[in-house]
């Protein structure tokens, strides 16, 4: 029973590792460093309740049920407490950092470390209680010294399947069911499970533990009886942890390309690894049955790691699978982690059976391993994302994974304690020259090339490097330049000598400014290929840009010489690197247009820019009558999304109106006050009397073209809307739908379908006939509607309409 406890255990540990990571991130923001300040404060509260255990480990005499009391305890402060805090930190933060005048960057040393104290503050609890489970539970199950390693990497490795389940349970039903909140109860509520189970379990045991402590130990003082020799597996497993989650973090991002984005393939991803561990931690229990064997044992497990890297990284792009489903790229990345992860795995019992030198001293081992293992996966993760990888790029980073778990190896077969034979010894030091010296990994281009979508993968690569958050490249395609981020397609842009071509985002700056012709200032939450910079209005006289990956002005400022238009180079411009809720939480500057065009909705970087509390924040940024722009494309809606989605925005603007530049393209124009912008511009000609040619190169050259374009007015928005939640923080459906990763979403024909009940131009008694039956050439707007035909055959079905109501 115990042992399902403990797999309980490790189902909450990852429900709560997820649900707090997306939490925190709604206050911190998504910036690589607000999330990595989240981990390593989570693991840092894992390593610190170890290492206290330790101290009191002689003092327990019940384990199971102090066990018992600490699950309890997990759950209420997961339930009572961490909200509490997080509040708490919300608040606190911006009276320390906000009312800035200008959007902060994300690199802002201040607000970095408040990030790091307020979530260690906040998790503490918790996560230091979490951290004491495994040792107390060694406590009680080693009896004996051929229990050290069997048992205790016996219970690792239930923990870690648990873990497993959490992953893909959290991902694929708790978030999408319950939302947040919930998530986080259901994890609680599994904790006062454990309780109960374990309470019982302890009523019917032993008073005291069938191996009694020394006297020392009963006295309160730590056992050290462990030889010097031995405690080096201390330090050696730091790094082992260090090379663990550097791994877990560049597989992550190349396999980014393959399984995707989502959180569903994120959550596939984790528990692909955590799969892998734990069976290499059952198999690392059968092997730890003497110190000797173990010594060895450990010495081929980081070797085994290296070669499985380097077997993995050569065999990814030629085990590829065609296809772009779930199911099978999933199985496709469970292929290549496993030999490295199972190696991975069975590092720990091995190490717990070095260290300890007979049953008393397990339970005290087992928490320094773990307390050394996790601080090294914190510096590990740390490392991995904020300088190593961005430094050595995959290729680059591979290799040194590589090369330091070869370290470990000679190291360790240096400091045992035991005899080493020869031949094994020579054998650890030809491997690792091997490797160090010999394994020279080229750029992956197939890689490279890849994306989780099903779209075209040729073409020259002109640019592409590993950031913080993402990995950017940019290839030659068609012509032109085509930006992509882990694997996603963010932009196209034009290159000289190309043909003049129209993208949809050509329409996001100036209908900001024909609804409002005096925007003066406007906000663009994403950078992407610049394409959207191009055509802001001349009229317009500052912009400032919010980009959460540095890398992508990189790659733009690198290929700038090959385009037509740099938009770099405008000096209205300003750049912030951060994420935009977090730098909007901390500015008090208001704006008279802010367009969102983050690309991919259900990403981590994205899925927040799009709920209620979202769009409450940039009404509080904007000025009275200013207007908010939103980007979306057809196929990542299906008709509940699109319904949710209108009915947020209608639930913090008054007036909401959503246009198709092209049939595949939505474009949502929002303000509090009255859009009217045909109207204005048959009354006045503004404000393409002043800058004409500008706008008529966007495909807009009068009131016409806009009417074509219309697909919603306010009224038609809200009957679609009728009936429909928002999407909020809490529930964030458009993060957790799962169509994404089949292609189920909207297409041109099937979004006219579910729009032409509200189609504002086959109202026969509607505002445009009323307000433009002659003053307008209704034959201009069908020939404009008639273009598209080929891409949406409705078409001809909404002319008809047209001309049957005109």
């Amino acid at each position: 029973m115990l042992a399902f406890c403990f797999w309980l255990s490790g189902f909450a540990a990852l429900v709560y590792q997820t649900a707090w990571t997306r939490q925190f991130a709604l206050v911190f923001g998504t910036s690589e460093l607000a999330v990595a300040t989240v981990l390593a404060a989570y693991m840092g509260g894992l390593a610190l309740g170890a290492w206290l255990v330790e101290r009191w480990l002689p003092r327990v005499n019940r384990p199971v049920l102090v066990y018992a009391g600490l699950e309890l305890g997990i759950g209420a402060a997961a339930v009572l407490l961490v909200p509490t805090l997080l509040a708490a930190s919300d608040w606190l933060l911006r009276a320390l950092f906000g009312g800035q005048a200008a959007p902060p960057d994300s690199s802002y040393v201040g607000t970095s470390l408040f990030y790091l104290v307020s979530a260690f503050v906040a998790l503490s609890v918790p996560t230091v209680l979490m951290g004491a489970t495994l040792p107390l539970l060694a406590r009680h199950a080693v009896r004996d010294e051929s229990h050290i390693g069997k048992r205790v990497g016996f219970l690792y490795a239930v923990n870690t399947a648990g873990a497993v389940v959490g992953a893909l349970a959290t991902a694929f039903w708790l978030l999408p069911a319950f939302g947040l909140t919930w998530s986080v109860r259901v994890a609680a509520l599994v904790n006062a499970v454990i309780f109960g189970i374990a309470a019982l379990v302890a009523r019917g045991g032993p008073a005291t533990l069938a191996v009694e402590p020394s006297d020392a130990a009963g006295r309160g003082a730590p056992v050290e009886v462990v030889a010097p020799e031995n405690v080096w597996i201390l330090p050696l497993m730091l790094a082992s942890g260090a090379v663990t989650f550097f791994h877990e973090v560049l597989w992550t991002r190349m396999l980014s390309h393959v399984l995707g984005s989502s959180i569903h393939a994120f959550g596939v991803m984790v528990a692909s690894f955590l799969a892998g561990i734990a069976i290499g931690g059952a198999v690392g229990a059968r092997l730890a049955r003497t110190r000797e064997i173990a010594h060895r044992s450990f010495t081929v497990a980081q070797l085994g790691c290296a070669l499985a890297a380097i077997g993995g990284f050569i065999f990814m792009e030629r085990l590829m699978p065609a296809g772009h489903g779930l199911a099978a790229t999933a199985a496709f990345g469970a292929l290549i982690l496993l030999p490295l992860t199972l190696f991975i795995g069975a590092t720990f019992p091995l190490a717990v059976r070095i260290l300890a030198l007979d049953a008393n001293d397990a339970a005290s081992a087992s928490a320094r391993v773990y307390a050394w293992n996790t601080v090294g996966a914190i510096v590990g993760s740390l490392a991995a994302g904020f300088v190593l990888i961005p430094w050595l790029r995959f290729e680059g980073a591979i290799q040194f994974a590589a090369i330091a778990s070869c370290v470990i190896a000679v190291v360790h077969t240096w400091r045992v304690a035991v005899p080493t034979p020869r031949v094994f010894g020579s054998a650890v030091l030809a491997v690792a020259f091997a490797v160090c010296f010999f394994f020279r990994p080229a750029v992956p281009e197939k890689l490279l090339h890849r994306s989780p979508l099903n779209i075209a993968a040729d073409g020259e690569v002109a640019y592409y490097d590993v950031g913080r958050s993402a990995d950017v490249v940019v290839l030659k395609q068609d012509g032109g330049l085509v930006l992509r981020t882990n694997g996603l397609p963010e932009a196209m842009m034009e290159t000289r000598g190309m043909p003049p071509r129209f993208s949809a985002e050509f329409w996001l700056a100036p209908l900001a400014v024909i609804a409002r012709p005096d925007v003066e200032s406007m906000l663009v939450v994403g950078y992407g290929g610049g394409v959207l910079l191009e055509a802001v209005p001349p009229t317009v006289r500052k912009i400032d840009v919010i980009e959460l990956e540095p890398k992508v002005i990189a790659a733009n400022r690198a290929t700038a010489r090959l385009r037509k238009q740099d938009p770099l180079a405008d000096p209205r411009l300003t750049l912030i690197s951060n994420d935009a809720r977090g730098a909007l939480d901390l500015t008090s500057r208001k704006y008279d247009a802010i367009v969102s065009q983050p690309s991919h909705p259900w990403t981590a970087g994205a899925s927040h820019l799009y709920t209620l509390e979202f769009m409450r924040q940039v009404r509080d940024h904007l000025s009275d009558d200013g207007v908010f722009v939103q980007w979306m494309s057809v196929s990542f809606l299906d008709e509940a999304l699109l319904r949710s989605l209108t009915a947020t925005l209608l639930s913090v603007f008054d007036e909401v109106r959503m246009y198709r530049p092209d049939p595949d393209t939505l474009v949502f124009l929002s303000s509090a006050k009255p859009l009217d912008l045909e109207a204005d511009l048959v009354a006045t000609g503004r404000p393409l009397s002043s800058a004409a040619a500008h706008y008529s190169r966007r495909g807009i050259n009068n009131a016409e073209d806009l009417l074509a374009a219309l697909a919603l007015d306010t009224n038609g928005a809200r009957a679609l809307a009728a009936g429909a939640k928002p999407i909020t923080d809490d529930h964030n459906r458009i993060a957790t739908a799962r169509f994404y990763d089949g292609g189920g979403g909207l297409n041109a024909q099937s979004l006219s379908a579910v729009l032409a009940a509200h189609d504002p131009l086959t109202e026969p008694d509607g505002w445009v006939f009323r307000t433009f039956r002659e003053r307008l050439s209704f034959p201009y707007i069908a020939r404009r509607m008639s273009i598209y035909t080929p891409r949406d055959a409705s078409i001809p079905a909404r002319i008809a309409a047209m001309e049957h109501a005109l």
